[in-house]
Formats: structure tokens, C-alpha cells, sequence
């Protein structure tokens, strides 16, 4: 299994290793920018970045798994669940660290008090819980349509799942978590340019939510809804594995 993860590691090394000297030096720009037009630009190439990966990734395991394009996964002598683990936890480890590249920098921009980095670490720690919900959410997915034939309804199965799950989850903590729409509070997807703000993550969707808003109440609405979702990813990969599937080259 060891010999597999290293080879999967290194497939993918090339495009993270890129996105992950991108997001740093866009990271080191707005760290020490003093323009606010700067750190907008940069803040915004970062999130287009995020979702360039996420889109990688996504194709990733439904190319696996669906169309049974990596041969030497679906030869190796490990069950399927094994190897979408693996598949998994590679692409969470590059996410974390290009997470890191983005975060390390923006951290020290805040200074180096205690509250400052404890904060940020739970950020930090927020995030991670975040990315491997989103990817264990869209490999329970894919496994969903696995039975589908068809190319284009599967893709758009995942895609309509995924995005209604990330929808409902999101409106539920803005809302009933954190009161924006009573307390006034602002918030935007991505990143916030009105102002300091923190960013709580549903799956790997990232919303900035500014100092007038309950951000108590979203930290924990957030947090919640992801280990509901990565409780129900988990069940329903091992739901689906009770039927019978099979595995080969689509083409």
C-alpha cells in the first residue's frame, strides 16, 4: 500500500506543486502590500486557485472510479475502499499544504500574538476538517452513480448532489447558526475585502464572515455541519458497498 501512495503522490506532485508556489507568491504579495486593490487581486487569484483544485481533484476520483482510468490502482491487490482512501488522503495532504502556503503568511500578517495564532490554528484545523469532507463527500457521490452508464448524467448527478448538499449546508449555519439575516451581519464567499474578516469553511467552500456577524455561532454551525456530512459520506460509501459493482475501463 506504502508503494502505491508514493507512486499516486508523485502522479499528482507536478500540478500541486505548482499551485503550491502560485498561492505562495500570491500570498507573499498581499502579505506585504499595502494596497487594498493588491490584496483584492491576490485574494481573489487564490480563490480561483482553490477551485482549480478542487476541480482537479474531483476528476481525479471520478476518473477512478467511475471510468476505471488508473489500471495500475485497479490492479493492485487492495479493495476499492483502500485505494479511494488513498486517493483521498494524497490529495488532502496537497490541499493542506497549499492551505499552509496561504495561511502561514496571512497569519503573520495579523502579528504574532497568542489570540492571533490560536485563532488561526483553529482556523487551520476548521480547514482540514473541510477538505476532507469535500473529498469524501464527491468519492461517496461518485460511488452513488457508479451503476450510471451514462458519461454526462453522472457527471452532472455528482455535480447537482454536490452543489445542493454544499447550498442547504451553508445556508443553515449562515442563517439558523449565525443569524446574518437578523443580526445584519455580512458575509461573501471566498474572501472578505470589507473589512477584517474570518473565514469558516462548509466542505471546502470558504465564507468570510466579518465582525458584526455571530461568529461564535458559525464557527460551531460550521464545524458541526461538516462532521454531519463527513458522518453521512462515510456511511454512504459503506451503504453502497453492500451492492455488487463492477470495475473496468470505460474509455
Amino acid at each position: 500500500m506504502s508503494v502505491d501512495f508514493v507512486v499516486q503522490l508523485r502522479r499528482s506532485a507536478p500540478f500541486y506543486l505548482g499551485v503550491f508556489v502560485v498561492v505562495l507568491v500570491l500570498s507573499l504579495i498581499d502579505r506585504w502590500s499595502t494596497h487594498t486593490v493588491v490584496s483584492v487581486v491576490a485574494g481573489l487569484a487564490v480563490f480561483v486557485v482553490w477551485a482549480a483544485m478542487a476541480v482537479f481533484a474531483a476528476v481525479d476520483i471520478f476518473s477512478y472510479y467511475w471510468r476505471g482510468s488508473d489500471l495500475f490502482l485497479l490492479m493492485a491487490p487492495w479493495s476499492k475502499t483502500a485505494m479511494v482512501a488513498c486517493k483521498v488522503a494524497i490529495h488532502a495532504v496537497w490541499f493542506f499544504l497549499v492551505f499552509l502556503a496561504n495561511w502561514i503568511p496571512g497569519a503573520s500578517k495579523l502579528g504574532l500574538g497568542h489570540r492571533v495564532w490560536s485563532i488561526s490554528m483553529g482556523v487551520a484545523g476548521a480547514r482540514l476538517l473541510g477538505i476532507l469532507v469535500f473529498l469524501l463527500l464527491v468519492a461517496a457521490l461518485v460511488r452513488l452513480v457508479k451503476s450510471s452508464n451514462n458519461f454526462v448524467l453522472s457527471i452532472c448527478l455528482v455535480i447537482v448532489c454536490y452543489v445542493a448538499i454544499t447550498t442547504a449546508c451553508s445556508w443553515w449555519v449562515l442563517e439558523w447558526c449565525g443569524g446574518l439575516g437578523a443580526k445584519g451581519g455580512t458575509w461573501a464567499i471566498g474572501f472578505g475585502s470589507d473589512g477584517p474578516a474570518v473565514s469558516q469553511y462548509v466542505n471546502i467552500l470558504p465564507i468570510a464572515i466579518t465582525d458584526s456577524a455571530n461568529r461564535v455561532g458559525v464557527l460551531v454551525g460550521s464545524i458541526g455541519v461538516n462532521c454531519v456530512v463527513l458522518a453521512f459520506s462515510v456511511i454512504l460509501w459503506f451503504v453502497l458497498s453492500l451492492r455488487r459493482e463492477n470495475f473496468y475501463y470505460r474509455g
